[in-house]
């Protein structure tokens, strides 16, 4: 069951903040779960894997760059 609360903006936010503050070299599901206060399989109910977050987290990058 999905921790409630827990969305796929709420996933891709934490993981572009990750990837910011550590680099994406040092990025993982495991970092991006513990900093979430979950468990890595409990992504899996919101994403597929970390091909499908890291494409996501482009997406918002680009968002972002749009944006300014």
């Amino acid at each position: 069951m999905a921790k409630k609360g827990l969305t796929k903006d709420i996933i891709v936010n934490a993981a572009l903040e990750l990837i910011e503050e550590d680099g994406l070299s040092a990025f993982s599901l495991r970092s991006l779960a513990s900093s979430l206060g979950i468990r890595v399989s409990s992504l899996y109910n919101h994403i597929q894997g970390q091909m499908e977050l890291l494409v996501e987290v482009g997406f918002r990058a680009v968002d972002m760059l749009t944006e300014m």
